[in-house]
């Protein structure tokens, strides 16, 4: 998948924070510690380095929302960060994306701290975001 068809599924995802640019997505691409999982309509990017996974976005375009692309493309995630030998995965969500929150959680993840004004949701305000982590055994990773 391209760093354009990323960003095009961003936008088209409805996220209210800042979409990432094909630049960005770019750099991501050719970084050789990033993680893709992807499909047309969503995908799952992040990282793995020293034993520690970090999802950095996850999208799914509007249309296809609610449908189960977003689970599927976590649990794909969490298989290909465990299958590289991380050990756990980190991730940060905004306070108020309670829709992700409740994802991530029934997936295992739990809060263990919180970035205050993490977000920048416009020139003058910030939102929290709350860090989650997930501690990969075999029994976590089953589908």
């Amino acid at each position: 998948m391209s760093a354009q068809s990323l960003e095009s599924i961003h936008q088209q995802s409805a996220d209210t924070h800042r979409i990432w640019s094909a630049e960005e997505y770019h750099t991501l691409l050719n970084d050789p510690f990033t993680v893709l999982v992807k499909n047309p309509h969503s995908f799952a990017i992040g990282r793995l380095v020293a034993g520690e996974g970090e999802l950095l976005m996850i999208a799914v375009i509007k249309e296809k929302q609610g449908q189960g692309l977003g689970r599927r493309c976590l649990e794909e995630f969490e298989m290909a960060l465990s299958d590289k030998g991380a050990d756990c995965c980190f991730l940060e969500v905004a306070k108020t994306n309670v829709r992700a929150q409740q994802l991530y959680e029934s997936s295992g993840f739990e809060c263990i701290s919180t970035r205050k004004a993490y977000y920048q949701i416009d020139k003058n305000n910030r939102e929290d975001a709350l860090i989650m982590q997930k501690v990969f055994t075999p029994s976590s990773l089953d589908s």
